[in-house]
């Protein structure tokens, strides 16, 4: 048992953690009988006086902020060899551990709560004219049930008005404020982005934009519309306090003051507001891949409309819109666009508004929330665009015995490298996902195919024919769901009697049969189920398609 200043009492076997600079015990307050955490760091490593400069910082900042949602520095003492920090042991786990007790999200009532009691935390914080600079999940603690600000290294004082400027670049990378990440003068506002980002992930369970490294994340930032997962009802208030602190402009950014007076920090389940906007399987699943698209080519959604409306009146009829749906992925049918132009023609007028069209692609995404390995691949695929790498490059660097494959060492070392924040059972789940076979190998074709799509790497895919396979499968369906005979619907169409069907009569019986079907399309289906290439479709190459 080891006593320190006859008061605090610890045993070398209670260590809970081991830092650069020292040691954190668990300990008992012999005083008030209370269990507390102590924390000893050895001054002979600090081997410059901004660093010791640094740590006097911290404790007088912890001295001074006094409050049930600030962990509390009890005491502190120590001489040349050694400072001692004896801080309220908080043995609830930081809001990290917190969220993965609950799934890896909150539900609203409870992520409200904490943001309550955090905010609460920040605002003797900024009373006392101090940002913190390094908000995040770890470094919110839990002491019985209550939420506490916690590790104050690299606060410092600030203009909480926000007319002062600070350039030293501090803090975590994925809850930076754009300006730190850009190594731009910011304000105390940056920690308002910062807390921006810890709401969105408490609710959402992920990062408002991919961040695997700092080139993608700032670029995805800059280029991307903040969105709302279509699959989590949340809601308005809650939204708009989250919009309001991701403003990447500082200057049009919220500010303290509205931040602490914002409605979601005290409003009532019976008066939350929701959007009505609901999307069915079939359009979610376009989306999603259309979204994959823009956000792999970086695309301007607003400047795509103003491409695609040819007479320039502020809206897309039916045709402009199937234009754009098809130019961004020629696998969509014309069926699909149609469907889609439906959901989205909110007022019927058989005209989409830019309103109409920025709230379909830019305020909800529409992946799915929990598919842990399709984020990943996203992550991916940002990293490889921002940094300009090439995907056979990449595959051929990493298969090390020239199999014509990666095993999962291969891709395991893979990962560890472009994506080095990924953790080994993140990859297991990625590499399931590139394992169609599930031969426990990514041949090139799976590797590519999975991180080309949408990107200007796509050319080993063939559209038209993904397409044709769309459509024929739907044909299938309707003359199975209408329990259609299969040799009367194609002597029916058999004109001449000849027991083939040329491309004009598929044509008209592809138009029969799905009235949305184009001369286009249905030319690509005949192209497929004309197996032997002779620009006839015999009975038998057709019904082998309904077996």
């Amino acid at each position: 048992m080891q006593t320190l200043q006859n008061r605090f009492q610890y045993l070398e076997k209670d260590l809970l953690g081991r830092g650069s600079f020292g040691r954190v015990y668990k300990g008992k307050d012999t005083k008030s009988g209370e269990a507390v955490a102590i924390k000893i760091m050895d001054m002979t490593l600090f081997d410059d006086q901004f660093m010791i400069d640094a740590l006097h910082k911290e404790i007088e900042i912890m001295k001074q902020l006094q409050h049930p949602n600030i962990v509390k520095l009890i005491e502190t003492f120590g001489d040349a060899k050694q400072t001692v920090l004896i801080i309220e042991l908080c043995d609830g786990g930081d809001l990290r551990h917190f969220l993965s007790r609950h799934g890896g999200m909150l539900e609203e009532a409870l992520a409200q709560s904490v943001m309550q009691q955090l905010m609460l935390g920040f605002q003797e914080m900024i009373k006392g004219g101090y940002i913190h600079r390094d908000i995040k999940p770890e470094n919110s603690l839990i002491h019985k049930n209550v939420h506490k600000v916690a590790d104050f290294g690299f606060a410092t004082k600030a203009d909480i008005t926000g007319r002062q400027l600070i350039r030293d670049c501090v803090g975590t990378p994925i809850y930076m404020a754009p300006q730190l990440l850009q190594n731009t003068a910011y304000t105390a506002k940056c920690d308002i982005w910062s807390i921006g980002v810890m709401a969105y992930e408490m609710l959402y369970g992920r990062q408002p934009w991919p961040c695997r490294d700092i080139n993608s994340y700032l670029l995805n930032i800059k280029s991307s519309p903040l969105k709302f997962p279509i699959e989590k009802k949340v809601s308005e208030q809650f939204k708009d306090f989250i919009k309001k602190c991701l403003t990447v402009d500082e200057n049009q950014r919220v500010g303290w003051n509205e931040v602490f007076k914002h409605e979601v920090l005290k409003i009532s389940q019976e008066d939350r507001k929701y959007d009505n906007f609901q999307v069915d399987e079939v359009s979610k699943q376009i989306l999603a891949n259309i979204q994959k698209i823009i956000q792999a080519k970086n695309l301007n959604v607003e400047q795509q409309f103003k491409t695609f409306d040819q007479d320039k009146g502020g809206y897309l009829d039916l045709n402009e819109f199937n234009n754009f749906i098809q130019a961004l992925d020629p696998r969509v049918t014309n069926k699909e666009s149609e469907h889609l132009f439906k959901l989205v023609d909110k007022s019927g007028d058989q005209k989409v508004s830019i309103d109409e069209f920025k709230k379909l692609f830019c305020d909800y995404d529409y992946s799915n929330l929990k598919d842990i390995a399709e984020r990943l691949i996203v992550d991916l695929k940002e990293i490889i665009k921002a940094n300009n790498l090439k995907i056979e490059d990449i595959f051929k660097n990493f298969d090390k015995d020239k199999q014509g494959d990666l095993d999962f060492d291969e891709f395991t070392k893979l990962c560890h490298i472009v994506a080095p924040a990924l953790k080994n059972e993140e990859i297991q789940v990625v590499f399931t996902k590139f394992d169609k076979n599930n031969d426990k190998k990514i041949s090139f074709e799976e590797f590519k195919r999975e991180l080309s799509y949408g990107t200007d790497q796509d050319s080993q895919f063939n559209p038209a024919k993904e397409k044709a396979n769309k459509i024929l499968s739907e044909l299938v369906r309707i003359v199975k769901q209408n329990n259609l005979k299969v040799e009367q619907i194609f002597q029916n169409f058999d004109k001449n009697k000849n027991q083939k069907l040329e491309l004009g009569e598929f044509q008209q019986l592809c138009k029969v049969m799905d009235n949305s079907s184009t001369l286009e399309e249905s030319s690509l289906v005949f192209k497929l189920v004309d197996k032997n290439q002779d620009n006839l479709v015999d009975f038998q190459e057709f019904s082998a398609l309904f077996k």
